[in-house]
C-alpha cells in the first residue's frame, strides 16, 4: 500500500469516526428534547417510543420549571458564578501569566510547576476543607464563597493556556510600546491583550464551561435552596423511588441554551489552544 492509499484511508476512517461522534451527539441531544416534550406516562412507556405523535407533546415541564419551583432564581445564581469566574479568574490568570512569560525571577519555574499540579487535584479532595474554611468565615450561601471555589480550580489551567499564549507573541511589539513611552501595564492592555484575543476567548469559554457545569462545589458550599446553582437545583428531581426525567431533561435544554453561543466561537477555542504550543 503506497503512501496516498494509507492516507486515503486514514482519512476515510477519520471520516467514519467523527460520523459516529456526530451522529451519537445529536441522537443525546434529540432525546433529550424528546424527553423534556412528552409527559411521565409516555416517557417511561414501554416498548420505548422513540418518534412521539404531535398530540403527545406538551409543555408541561417547561411551565413547572418556570412557575412551580425557583429554576430561574438557580439559572441567574449559575450565571452570576460564571461572570464571576471570567471575570475576576481570567483577568487574575491573565497578569499572572503575563509575568511568567516576561519576567525571570527565583523559583519561577517550580511556581509553573506547582500551579500545574494543582489543576490536577481533583475537586472531592478538597470539598470538605473549602467547607470548612468558608464556614468559619461565615461564607457558605453566598456567591464570594462559591466564586472564590469556582475561581480556584479554573485559574491553574487558565495560568498555563495564557503563559503559553503570552510567550508565543514577539517581545518586539511590546519594547516598542516602552520605548515610545507606554508604561508596562499599558502595554500590556493595547498592545498584548488584543493581540492575544484568540487565547483569552479560549481560556474564557473554558473558565465558563467548567463554572457552569460545575456541580460538588455547589452541593457542598449551599445550604439554601434559593442559592443553589442550576446544576444542584435539578439533581433534586432525582429520588430514590421515582426521577422526574421530563422536568430534569426540560431543565436541561434550558441550562444549555447558554452554551450554544460558545459553539460560533469555537475558531478561537481550537486557535487559543493550537497558538501557544510554538514559540514565537
Amino acid at each position: 500500500m503506497t503512501y496516498r492509499e494509507k492516507e486515503s484511508l486514514l482519512n476515510i476512517l477519520a471520516f467514519i469516526y467523527l460520523i459516529l461522534i456526530s451522529s451519537t451527539i445529536i441522537f443525546f441531544f434529540y432525546w433529550m428534547l424528546r424527553t423534556a416534550i412528552l409527559p411521565g406516562e409516555v416517557v417511561n412507556k414501554v416498548p420505548i417510543q422513540y418518534f412521539p405523535r404531535l398530540s403527545q407533546i406538551t409543555l408541561y415541564n417547561y411551565k413547572y420549571l418556570l412557575t412551580r419551583i425557583p429554576f430561574l432564581r438557580w439559572f441567574l445564581n449559575s450565571t452570576i458564578l460564571s461572570i464571576i469566574t471570567i471575570v475576576v479568574g481570567v483577568g487574575i490568570a491573565s497578569l499572572a501569566a503575563y509575568s511568567f512569560s516576561r519576567f525571570n525571577f527565583t523559583g519561577k519555574n517550580q511556581i509553573l510547576i506547582g500551579v500545574l499540579f494543582f489543576s490536577t487535584v481533583p475537586q472531592i479532595s478538597l470539598a470538605v476543607p473549602y467547607y470548612m474554611v468558608l464556614k468559619q468565615l461565615h461564607l457558605l450561601n453566598t456567591y464570594t464563597g462559591m466564586g472564590i471555589a469556582y475561581i480556584s480550580f479554573t485559574f491553574p489551567f487558565a495560568v498555563w493556556m495564557l503563559t503559553n499564549y503570552f510567550m508565543s507573541i514577539p517581545r518586539d511589539l511590546e519594547d516598542a510600546a516602552l520605548i515610545d513611552g507606554c508604561s508596562r501595564m499599558y502595554a500590556f492592555i493595547k498592545v498584548i491583550i488584543p493581540l492575544a484575543i484568540p487565547g483569552v476567548i479560549a481560556t474564557t469559554i473554558f473558565c465558563f464551561i467548567v463554572s457552569w457545569v460545575n456541580f460538588l462545589m455547589g452541593l457542598m458550599l449551599t445550604t439554601q435552596e434559593i442559592m443553589q446553582p442550576l446544576t444542584v437545583g435539578l439533581v433534586g428531581f432525582m429520588g430514590q423511588f421515582r426521577t422526574e426525567w421530563g422536568i430534569i431533561m426540560a431543565g436541561a435544554t434550558l441550562a444549555a441554551l447558554p452554551v450554544f453561543p460558545f459553539v460560533f466561537a469555537s475558531k478561537y477555542l481550537i486557535s487559543g489552544l493550537t497558538a501557544g504550543a510554538v514559540k514565537g
